[in-house]
């Protein structure tokens, strides 16, 4: 993104928890589900248990791309690491 210097009178930087991100993409996801009604396709809890449920269904979901997309030694150093591919976006 590319502003000009004369309209911008301040800046603000934002530094936040990697790991807050993913747990607030879990209460977005949870969230939008819930509004449409996707019963058959979130089955999620909405606590400690649903969001590691979702953490390994998502690690699941993308691993073959992940391997492809990383280093054989950064995949196997992420493969441990709950919602991994999350923490990349």
């Amino acid at each position: 993104i590319y502003y000009d210097r004369a309209t911008v009178k301040k800046v603000a930087h934002l530094i936040r928890d990697p790991f807050d991100n993913v747990v607030a993409r879990f209460h977005f996801a949870h969230k939008i589900h819930k509004k449409k009604g996707d019963a058959a396709e979130w089955s999620y809890s909405y606590d400690k248990t649903g969001f590691r449920e979702w953490c390994r269904m998502l690690d699941a979901k993308f691993a073959s791309q992940e391997k492809e997309m990383y280093s054989a030694d950064v995949f196997a150093a992420a493969e441990n690491v709950p919602c991994h591919g999350e923490f990349y976006q």
